[in-house]
């Protein structure tokens, strides 16, 4: 009321003095603070004292924001206008008369409205957390989020969370949760929300986004995950150890070494065996040093693998105290594996042994009945011994002279030594047996007595001379011819020798029986099989037996070999006569390699190869003996046009053959191609068009064929600008060309061949671009600013105005120039100057450099702000090229007043003092210090720079830029400058104290990890262990360090103040109960309780051993009982136990029998002073056992037992080898042979049994013989089989039954079975099935390729083992097999694509001329089968199923949708066909545009799965009708990594320009004859047709039918490549009707709809509807009247013949008829369709031109029968039809009306349209309006 009151005294007072008054003068206006600058937001309106208003001027003063129009009153915004800087503008406005200086001034006040233009800020920034893992959901974890917003409007402030790394789960783990929020405050916690483990993550950075609805502002917030105790210990390193038995006591062996599991705060750990087997070992507990604690006997361990498990537990250490808990404890187990020492000397299973043995032993026998055995209980190596005897007579050995662990020992009559009972010095022998092993701490030697009786026997057989014979004969010998004589000998008186030959293949020769004369038997067939041949059999092995007594005593056989030699006679044949080889040119060796092989029969042969031609210029050389071919050009072969035949001949001296060789030499792409010229270069003119061939470049490549075949591409530097012909290698520009852009272009270019792999040349073509004066220079930028103070003298140059041409480089053809016309100011108070005079003469340009001068003193009272028009002129252009440009010349103010800062600063102490605790995190506020300033404050400074402490430039505010530490700073001194805006700048300087308070930061830190000391047991109270130090790097108290023992003391103590470890308690020294301790030593500082901080160290203190325990032995009596000993053997060890390490033990027998008995006196051995043979009986010796202070003492009871000496002695058999041979087929039960022994002992010692030796024991029966145990008698107890064994070694055991120990005696006999022919070849079989052979080879092979061998046996002899392999097959197969050794070779190249695998039949035959059979025998093992596998190699690129695909998408789409399947197929096998699709490239089309408008190699709206499936991976609303075309690639995922391309082109549409087809078929089968629609359609249409989509159909009623389908399809223009719309396409469908209708039957097509019809419901007012509903009823009436008119003009008028109308109605009725309205048939049959095109020219229902007809059913019928009538749509709503505009088509069908409630037809056209079987066509809306009123009764149903 003030101002308006203020006002109206103003507006009266002006009046009255003849004053101009506003009208109009913007008080209390509101005005947005976003309103930009120019705007015009007020009309300033006043008049005069005569109420003129054109003679005012106008005027704005007190504020720079807002400026006016003198003369129009127009306000504008002259400055932004800033509601946060004041909510309130006040200023006052002007008005006066012009001529006149009487001014009018009016107070004024505008509203500044705020608005949304400020981002929202974070406050106490930086933002770190901390939180415990398992923190519950819900726990808060950062409580300060606090945004600040300086805008009030808004959408309220919303913080939610980002992920900053992918993959990242921080978001999922916290949630934001909000505690206040408005639109300019936001306070809200960071709560836990998923399950935090310390193990998973230590750290999360999580991204805080602040939103006010527009604008966002992002934060770090760093959270720390903080470990707790929720993890037990974890063992770390081995735990697996092996160490000597012999080790020392108290030796180290291992080191446990367990860690706390939470390793954030990680807690001691000590250690302790709750499992230790015997108490072997030690473990520290603090260190985790295990080590033995008593000595270690491998052999009195429980086990006999030596391990030994301990069982170890690790406990955190709390409070000094372990903890048992699960959460802080665990197991582990050790294993240790203790080795061997060889400390125990082998023993002899008894000390006397007694054996009998025949005369006639054969040498080399083993002495039966011994059993002697030694045992050696050591492991390993240390379990080795030697045997040895000590037999004065030479004749016997040992076997084996060396063994290890346990053996069984034989003893055999030594080689070529025979013993004769009638010799009286070979019936008896005693043999010593020496056990012994090497070692230089232990006696390790024992020794047993054997006694061997010979016994007599009758055992003279005939004798050989030699052991075997030899005989040579040539293949070619005649019967009869003598081989040789063989006889033998028998000491026995009257042998009567009787000779005969056994074994295979005997029969081929004949022996006199009584001479002994071997020759050639009776063959007719002379060198040729089955006589004698070499090449047969070159060897044949005989038996030749000699029995005494005519052949029915004693018999000795003897193996005769006769050796055949060879004659030459059988040529060299080739195994194959023609060879083919392929190899790639430049290739030094053939792959494999090129061997040609003949076959010679005659073994004794040799095969010399030749080459006789086809080597003109020398390229081969063959390896005459081998017969490889070789290259000899070290360059390889050269590519020829014609292949390389050789004629290679194999002889062996006198026969001969020859084979044939065809090389061919496969071009190799090994030539790259290269371009004529190194580099190209040209020069065009930057407006050359489209098109212009720029040059051609050309390559050569020296390969032939498609190695040869070049294409061109340009690889890079042709900015899309130039193109190239593929083929031609035309270089051509494809866009226009811009000199400024490019002025030269370096285009690679590359030549690429059609070889494998393609190779490629490149060269450089260089284009210079010939600039061309055609663009006019330019002011950059446009508006150009610059500043200049008022006080700058007279030509001073105060700015130089930038310009550039794009045409020239020189700098002197721009001419500038100023435009006074144009030159305009602004006022200080905001005025606009336009035509002040003074402004225009303050400057003047400088034309040749664009200098701008002060030409005039300036005055900003004139003018603060001076716009001048530049003008830049082209000089060398040859027409006039200019720009125009403004330059914002700014007229700075004076400044003299510095900027003052707050109190307690002065001018006169210009100090402030602060403090700062130290160890704040980085960023901590320290103080914000203000400085005012006039004309505002432009920013804080510190100078010098400060390591420590930073200033905000803009609030003054100081923080930390490091950790203080007050151990390192004490106090920080700094300058703080402020700077004012003013000019020129003006600074004031503050120096500020800041003090760094002192706190407990710093953790006392021990000089070393652990300390280690030893001291003696049992030392005195008060001995100095040793001295731990820690020192604390915090200053005063919180420096000083004072120490302590936790937990168990151990009787020690440490002197607080010095470190100092002594001796508190001796009782617990005593290293035989505890070697080691553990002192956990803590140091403390001297802060105030809460504030103390602590650390520890560990103590290991180590006891030095004393001798303060005695030995002891255990036990104290010991027994021993003995046979025989010598001096050298030990007895026993005795051993004492002494608690104390390093204690020296000695042993001596201080009474009993000294003089029979002597002790070891450091190794406690017990030996027998003198052999004790003789000196059976019991005695008694006491032993003392002395440590150098303490002894102890045992006694030893020994008895020695007497000896058994005679063994018994094979008399039959007595050859030194027996040898018995037996046919194969002797019954069961036969006695082949009885044995005899005897034993010169007497009683039960000298009777003897008779046994088997088998496995080391005796037994009365092996697998085929019996023996009878009394008698010696030996019978067969199976049926023999020379196949299944041929031979048999029995080893016969003669036993006694002495005592105390017994004898045996051993005999070797051979039983060797006579042979017969009765077995075929076997293949082997595997787990019971048929022989089946798989064999695997690679594509591609080479011919004649080994690919596997098979390999069948025969369990016959010589000729009948002879195997042949034939190959049995019924259709032709790519293989061979070598018929002598069953090799398979590929006789063809192979292609997996084309079979990949073969299945052949091998049969093996002893017959050489085998005819094929029938194989399909179940059980004959003769046939094998052999699958042959091809594998694959990687030969077949992967190809696309087409080059181009078509797919739409919804404008609509959601991410992720699929669009297309691409499928690309390789025909390779497994990892060879795996592809990787890959989207190479995207170019987006915009519509009506076939110029590419967008491309990209980022993120593209699509991406590719590895199925090929095509989706979307953005939002396409903003492509909407656009076409992409996308570059799919699929790349092989195995070398040589090929790749293959097709083009993807997608449209963007939107669902109304989709097409229904409705087809009553299933979708499944739609899609499986997609393709032949949709290539159906296009061929018909001429258009590409793109399936959309294929859905179940949906019936009218809204019911699915799942045997029909919708099928959505969209069409495409190919002239322009955009979406058709659904009218077009249906309009197409009409015009191609007589070429589709065959289609839609073959593809049951039933209609063809749009896929969307609009429609819109309109509710209707009762009485509007009543209105339109008599509306309608009247358009009826009047409708029907003017019907029945037209038709009565019809009848009255008609000149048709009545009888042919009726008959041309009868007729279409008829057809009509004969319609099925079940068929539902997309358009009308063909029969038809003839009415349709006879009524062209006739009306619906009135033809003017003729007659009238009489109405009636069938005249309707007919009449609607053609399909495209001008009708409303069925399909269509009214509103629809009411805005189609003419000309356009909609589907015709059934009524725009709905049906009754009852299902009944309301309407004729239904009934008329169901007789047609009408579904849909489309029509044409008629030109003139169409009356609807009658369709809009029940609209809301349609």
């Amino acid at each position: 009321m003030k101002h308006i009151l203020w006002t109206f005294l103003l507006i009266s007072s002006s009046y009255a003095d003849d004053l101009p008054v506003f009208n109009k003068y913007m008080d209390n206006e509101a005005l947005s603070e976003n309103i930009p600058v120019g705007q015009s937001i007020y009309k300033l309106e006043g008049v005069d004292s005569f109420g003129n208003e054109n003679d005012l001027l106008y005027g704005i003063e007190g504020t720079d924001h807002l400026v006016v129009d003198s003369n129009t009153g127009v306000v504008t915004v002259a400055k932004p206008l800033d509601h946060e800087e004041s909510d309130t503008l006040k200023f006052t406005v002007t008005l006066q008369q012009k001529n006149s200086a009487d001014v009018v001034r009016l107070p004024i006040s505008v509203i500044i409205l705020d608005e949304n233009d400020n981002v929202p800020i974070f406050v106490h920034t930086p933002y770190e957390g901390m939180v415990s893992e398992e923190s519950k959901i819900g726990t808060t974890v950062f409580k300060w989020i606090h945004v600040e917003d300086l805008d009030k409007v808004g959408e309220p402030l919303e913080v939610r969370c980002e992920s900053i790394f992918q993959n990242d789960d921080g978001c999922l783990k916290f949630k934001i949760q909000s505690l206040n929020v408005s639109e300019s405050y936001y306070l809200g916690v960071l709560v836990v929300n998923g399950d935090i483990q310390y193990s998973d993550t230590q750290f999360y950075k999580l991204l805080l986004v602040a939103t006010d609805g527009v604008h966002e502002t992002k934060i770090n917030l760093d959270i720390h995950v903080k470990d707790i105790q929720n993890m037990p210990p974890i063992f770390h390193g081995s735990l697996t150890t092996v160490i000597s038995e012999d080790i020392s006591v108290g030796t180290h062996i291992l080191t446990v070494n367990a860690k706390d599991g939470d390793r954030g705060d990680p807690r001691s750990i000590v250690y302790d065996l709750i499992q230790n087997p015997m108490d072997y070992f030690s473990l520290d507990g603090l260190s985790g040093n295990l080590s033995t604690a008593k000595p270690i006997d491998r052999e009195t361990l429980s086990n006999n693998n030596g391990i030994i498990t301990l069982t170890v537990r690790a406990r955190e250490v709390f409070n000094g105290s372990a903890l048992d808990d699960k959460l802080s404890s665990s197991t582990a187990i050790i294993t240790i594996t203790v080795q061997d020492v060889n400390d125990e000397p082998p023993v002899f299973n008894k000390r006397d042994y007694f054996i009998l043995i025949p005369e006639n032993i054969a040498p080399g026998t083993p002495l039966p009945n011994l059993n002697m055995s030694v045992t050696d209980s050591d492991i390993g190596a240390n379990s080795e011994f030697s045997l040895r005897l000590h037999d004065e007579s030479k004749l016997f050995v040992i076997e084996p002279t060396k063994a290890i662990g346990s053996i069984d020992v034989g003893i055999k009559l030594a080689n070529n030594v025979k013993l004769d009972y009638e010799d009286p010095n070979q019936r008896k022998f005693i043999v010593l047996v020496i056990a012994s092993e090497p070692s230089e701490k232990y006696d390790l030697t024992s020794t047993a007595t054997l006694t061997i009786q010979v016994t007599d026997v009758n055992d003279n057989p005939p004798e050989f001379d030699n052991n075997a014979y030899t005989l040579t004969v040539n293949e070619t010998a005649t019967p009869g011819t003598i081989i040789g004589v063989v006889k033998a000998t028998d000491r026995d008186s009257n042998p009567n020798i009787v000779y005969k030959l056994s074994g295979p293949s005997a029969d081929k020769f004949n022996v006199d029986k009584n001479t002994g004369i071997i020759s050639v038997a009776l063959c007719s067939n002379v060198g040729k099989a089955p006589c004698l041949d070499y090449e047969t059999q070159s060897n044949y092995y005989l038996t030749y037996i000699a029995t005494d007594d005519n052949g029915n005593g004693q018999s000795n056989s003897v193996t005769i070999m006769v050796m055949v030699t060879d004659s030459n006679d059988n040529p060299p044949i080739f195994i194959q006569h023609s060879y083919t080889s392929l190899i790639d040119e430049g290739v030094t060796t053939f792959e494999p390699p090129l061997i040609v092989q003949a076959i010679d029969a005659d073994k004794s042969s040799s095969i010399i190869y030749s080459i006789i031609s086809g080597n003109e210029r020398n390229l081969f050389k063959i390896d005459q003996n081998s017969g490889e071919i070789l290259i000899s050009s070290p360059n390889g072969l050269q590519r020829s046009k014609n292949n390389i035949t050789l004629l290679i001949i194999a002889s062996d001296g006198v026969y001969s053959d020859e084979a044939t060789v065809n090389i061919v030499v496969l071009d190799v792409n090994n030539n790259s191609p290269q371009f004529l010229l190194e580099s190209y270069n040209v020069s065009i003119h930057e407006n050359e068009p489209i098109g212009f061939s720029v040059i051609r470049v050309e390559a050569i490549d020296e390969d032939l064929d498609m190695n040869a075949n070049l294409t061109y591409h340009i690889q890079e530097g042709s900015f899309n600008h130039f193109a190239i012909d593929h083929i031609t290698g035309l270089i051509y520009t494809s866009s226009k060309l811009d000199f400024d852009q490019h002025s030269n272009y370096a285009i690679k270019t590359l030549s690429i061949d059609k070889g494998t792999p393609a190779l490629t040349g490149s060269t450089t073509v260089f284009i210079n671009i010939i600039n061309v004066n055609n663009k006019s220079p330019e002011f950059t930028p446009t508006i150009q600013r610059t500043e200049v103070s008022e006080d700058v003298p007279v030509g001073t140059v105060i700015y130089r105005l930038i310009a550039h041409d794009p045409d020239t480089s020189d700098e002197n053809a721009l001419n500038y120039s100023l435009d006074s016309s144009e030159i305009t100011g602004v006022s200080s108070n905001g005025n606009q100057l336009d035509n002040n005079v003074d402004i225009k003469n303050w400057f003047k340009i400088r034309a040749s450099n664009g200098d701008v001068i002060i030409a005039k003193h300036i005055d900003r009272n004139i003018a603060a702000i001076v716009s001048l028009s530049v003008v830049v002129t082209d000089t060398s252009a040859p027409e006039v090229q200019q720009s125009t440009g403004t330059l914002m010349v700014t007229i700075i103010d004076i400044n003299d007043t510095p900027p003052v800062f707050k109190p307690p600063w002065t001018k006169e102490n210009p100090y402030y003092t602060v403090s700062c605790s130290e160890e704040q995190p980085i960023g901590t506020v320290i103080e914000k210090f203000i400085a005012t300033d006039d004309s505002g404050i432009d920013y804080y400074d510190i100078i010098p720079n400060n390591p420590y402490i930073d200033v905000n430039r803009t609030s003054g505010v100081l923080f930390t830029k490091q950790k203080l530490d007050f151990e390192t700073i004490e106090n920080i001194n700094i300058n703080l400058i402020v700077y004012d805006t003013g000019h020129p700048q003006l600074s004031t300087t503050a120096t500020i104290f800041i003090k760094i308070s002192n706190i407990n930061d710093n953790t006392p830190v021990f000089n070393q990890t652990e300390y280690k000391a030893e001291i003696e047991e049992n030392a005195p109270v008060g001995t100095f262990v040793t001295i731990v130090i820690a020192t604390d790097a915090d200053k005063g108290l919180f420096g000083l360090v004072r120490y302590s023992i936790i937990g168990n003391k151990y009787g020690f103590i440490i002197d607080q103040d010095t470190g100092i470890v002594k001796v508190n308690d001796s009782s617990f020294l005593d290293r035989e109960v505890t070697s080691e301790f553990m002192l956990t030593i803590q140091a403390k500082d001297e802060a105030p309780p809460g504030l103390t901080k602590t650390a520890v160290a560990l103590l290991f203190i180590k006891l030095i051993d004393v001798n303060d325990n005695p030995p002891q032995f255990d036990p104290k009596d010991y027994s021993l009982s003995i046979i025989v000993s010598t001096p050298t053997t030990p007895l026993m060890q005795l051993k004492a136990i002494d608690k104390d390490l390093n204690s020296k033990l000695k042993y001596s027998i201080i009474s009993g029998n000294k003089d029979l008995f002597t002790l070891d006196k450091d190794s406690g051995f017990l030996y027998s002073a003198m052999p004790l043979n003789g000196k059976k009986g019991v005695y008694l010796i006491k032993v003392d056992v002395f440590d150098g202070i303490f002894r102890d003492q045992a006694n030893v009871n020994i008895t020695v037992l007497d000896v058994n000496q005679n063994q018994p002695t094979f008399v039959h058999p007595s050859t030194n080898n027996s040898t018995l041979s037996i046919p194969e087929d002797v019954s069961v039960g036969t006695s082949i042979l009885t044995v005899c022994a005897e034993d010169k002992d007497f009683g039960e010692n000298g009777r003897v049994t008779y046994f088997f030796k088998v496995a080391n024991s005796n037994a009365q029966q092996t697998d085929a013989f019996t023996i009878n145990t009394e008698t010696g008698q030996i019978k067969t107890q199976i049926l023999l089989d020379y196949e299944t064994k041929s031979s048999y070694q029995l080893v016969l055991v003669a036993r006694d039954q002495g005592s105390p120990t017994w004898h045996e005696s051993l005999k070797l006999l051979t039983v060797n079975l006579i042979d017969v022919n009765d077995n075929i070849p076997r293949f082997p079989v595997y787990n019971d099935h048929k022989p089946l052979y798989t064999f695997y080879i690679k594509e591609n092979n080479r011919p004649q390729y080994k690919i596997g061998q098979v390999k069948a046996t025969d369990l016959d002899q010589g000729e009948n083992a002879r195997i042949y392999y034939y190959l049995v097959s019924n259709i032709p197969v790519p293989f061979i097999v070598d018929r002598l050794d069953g090799t398979i070779y590929a006789n063809d190249t192979l292609d997996r694509e084309k079979q990949s695998s073969y299945q052949i039949i091998v049969k093996a035959s002893n017959d050489i001329s085998y005819q094929q059979k029938n194989v399909a025998e179940e059980e004959d093992y003769s046939v094998a089968k052999v699958l042959i596998l091809v594998t694959d190699e990687n030969d077949n690129a992967p190809v696309f199923q087409t080059s181009h695909y078509y797919a739409g998408v919804n404008t609509m789409a959601k991410v992720g949708d699929v669009v297309l399947q691409v499928t690309s197929i390789d025909l390779d096998y497994e990892e060879n066909s795996t592809v990787v699709y890959s989207i190479e490239n995207t170019q987006l089309f915009r519509p009506g545009l076939n110029n590419l408008t967008w491309s990209s190699s980022l993120k593209d709206p699509f991406s590719i799965d590895q199925s090929g499936r095509i989706s979307t991976a953005a939002f396409l609303a903003e492509y909407n009708q656009g076409r992409f075309d996308l570059q799919i690639a699929a790349k092989e995922s195995a070398p040589p990594h090929r790749v293959a391309s097709t083009i993807a082109t997608v449209w963007v549409y939107e669902t109304h320009q989709l097409v229904k087809l409705i087809v009553s078929r299933a979708p499944q089968t739609v899609n499986e004859g997609r393709e032949q629609i949709l290539s159906s359609l296009a061929n018909v249409t001429n258009m590409i047709v793109v399936l959309d989509d294929v859905r179940y159909h949906v019936n009218q009623y809204g019911y699915i039918q799942p045997d029909w389908s919708d099928v959505y399809l969209h069409l495409v223009d190919p002239t322009r490549n955009d979406i058709m719309s659904s009218w077009e396409v249906l309009t197409i469908i009409d015009d191609k009707y007589d070429y589709l209708k065959d289609y839609y039957h073959n593809f049951a097509i039933e209609n063809v709809v749009p896929a969307l019809v609009v429609t819109q419901n309109e509710s209707f007012e009762p009485t509007i509807a009543a209105l339109v509903a008599l509306l309608v009823v009247l358009t009826v009436g009047c409708i029907g009247v003017l019907i029945i008119c037209c038709c009565f003009r019809h009848w009255m008028f008609s000149d048709l013949d009545n009888n042919s109308i009726k008959n041309d109605i009868l007729i279409k009725k008829a057809v009509i008829d004969d319609l099925s309205t079940t068929e539902n048939p997309l358009w009308i049959e063909q029969k038809l369709k003839l009415y349709e095109e006879q009524e062209l020219t006739m009306q619906v229902f009135c033809d003017l031109e003729n007659k009238e007809m009489p109405i009636s059913q069938d005249n309707i019928v007919g009449d609607n029968t053609y399909a495209t009538i001008r009708r409303p749509s069925r399909r269509g709503s009214i509103n629809t039809l009411l805005t189609m505009t003419p000309g356009e088509y909609a589907t015709l069908g059934g009524s725009v009306l709905p049906l009754p409630p009852d299902g009944g037809t309301s309407h004729s056209q239904q009934l008329f349209e169901a007789s047609l079987g009408f579904q849909g066509s489309t029509f044409q809306v008629p030109d003139s309006a169409l009356d609807t009123s009658n369709l809009l009764i029940n609209n809301s149903d349609i």
